[in-house]
């Protein structure tokens, strides 16, 4: 059982950076 939440936290801290940086880059489109 905790294995699998470490691996659904690692996941979602993942997804996060991957959101962040997309955010980021679309950021910088618009405001160019």
């Amino acid at each position: 059982m905790q294995d699998s939440l470490i691996v659904v936290d690692e996941a979602g801290m993942v997804g996060t950076k991957a959101y962040a940086e997309l955010f980021r880059v679309v950021r910088t489109i618009i405001v160019n």
